[in-house]
C-alpha cells in the first residue's frame, strides 16, 4: 500500500527545537557513554598519549552537549514553556547539589576550583530553574577567566531576602566568546526572572566576573 509523504515548507525552529530535545541530545549522550567506556580501560589497556587525547575529545563533547542543551532551553523558555512553581527552597542544600552537578560537566581543560557556601535559610524559588540560573551563571563567570582559577558560589542572609553572589577570578581571557555568554547570560537573566529574582550587579574586574543578585526569603 502506497501513501504519500509531506515535507513541511516552513519550520518554527523554537518549536522543533524544544519538540525534538531528546533525539538532538542523544548522539552526545551516545558519544559521551561510550568514551567513558574506552576510557575505563574497557576495550583494553590505553596508552597514556591515547588517554589524553580521548580526555580532549570527551570535554569537546561535554562542550558541545553544553551547547546544544543551551539552545534548547532557549526555546523552551522563549516558547513560555518554563511554567515556574514556587515554593520555599532550603538555599544551603541547593547550592551543594548546583556545585556537584556543575563541576560534573564541566568541559574546560584547565583545573576549576568550585566552592559554595550557604546558610540553612529558605529562598522562595522553583528549585529546578532556580538550579538552572546557578548553573548558567557559574558558566557565564568562567568565560572571563583561563588557567588555574577559581569559582565562587555564596549566599548571605538578609531581612527580607537572600543576596547570591557568583564570582569568577583567575587569569583574566582577554576577549571572552561572545556566543558562550550570550547563550549562558540569557538563560540565567531568563530563569531568574521567572524567579521573581532581582539582578543587582553584573560586572568584570582584572580578576574576573560577578553577579549578585536577590530572592525573597521563604
Amino acid at each position: 500500500m502506497t501513501s504519500n509523504l509531506e515535507i513541511p515548507n516552513d519550520i518554527d525552529l523554537a518549536a522543533f527545537i524544544a519538540k525534538e530535545a531528546h533525539d538532538l541530545k542523544s548522539p552526545f549522550n551516545r558519544v559521551l557513554g561510550f568514551l567513558k567506556l574506552v576510557m575505563k580501560g574497557m576495550d583494553g589497556p590505553i596508552p597514556e598519549q591515547a588517554q589524553q587525547d580521548l580526555m580532549t575529545v570527551y570535554q569537546n563533547s561535554l562542550y558541545s552537549l553544553a551547547l546544544m542543551n543551551g539552545l534548547i532551553e532557549i526555546a523552551r523558555v522563549g516558547r513560555g514553556e518554563r511554567k515556574p512553581t514556587l515554593s520555599a527552597c532550603q538555599a544551603d542544600l541547593l547550592v551543594q547539589q548546583v556545585v556537584v552537578e556543575w563541576k560534573r560537566q564541566l568541559s574546560k581543560e584547565f583545573t576549576v576550583e568550585v566552592t559554595g557556601s550557604a546558610p540553612a535559610v529558605l529562598v522562595q524559588a522553583d528549585e529546578f530553574l532556580l538550579r538552572q540560573c546557578l548553573s548558567n551563571w557559574m558558566s557565564y563567570v568562567l568565560e572571563f577567566v583561563q588557567g588555574e582559577c577559581k569559582i565562587e558560589l555564596q549566599v548571605l542572609e538578609g531581612e527580607h531576602d537572600c543576596q547570591f553572589q557568583v564570582r569568577s577570578a583567575g587569569k583574566k581571557v582577554p576577549k571572552p566568546p561572545e556566543c558562550d555568554l550570550t547563550m549562558y547570560g540569557y538563560l540565567a537573566q531568563q530563569l531568574l526572572g521567572l524567579n521573581q529574582g532581582y539582578l543587582q550587579q553584573l560586572a568584570q574586574d582584572e580578576q574576573g566576573a560577578l553577579v549578585r543578585f536577590s530572592l525573597v526569603k521563604g
